[in-house]
């Protein structure tokens, strides 16, 4: 009787023959988390140095929360100031809004 474990074949006598599968298997998935470790540090490298620049709907999404969760702590007694109320933020730039017409869905 024979059957796959992934893509490999083995013969399904008995524990001794299950061994070789998964040492090969085991490899295989060592030698694919390597890969994918030295994938991760090319990538982390690329980046060095480089900010992640946060939008201004972003930073008001951000305050929105903080706000929420400073004012509930009010209620509690928790604090006794919401100081997400006295931060100024950059203006949001609402973008205008566009009507599909038929020339613009036939792009």
């Amino acid at each position: 009787m024979t059957g796959v474990a992934g893509h490999r074949r083995h013969s399904l006598g008995g524990r001794r023959s299950l061994g070789p599968t998964f040492r090969a298997t085991e490899k295989e998935r060592r030698t694919t988390r390597r890969a994918h470790l030295d994938a991760n540090a090319a990538l982390r490298e690329g980046r060095k140095g480089k900010r992640k620049i946060t939008s201004a709907a972003t930073m008001h999404r951000i305050n929105a929360t903080l706000s929420s969760f400073l004012g509930s702590g009010i209620k509690r007694g928790d604090c006794m100031t919401n100081w997400a109320t006295m931060v100024e933020l950059p203006p949001i730039k609402r973008l205008k809004a566009l009507v599909w017409m038929p020339e613009r869905v036939a792009e």
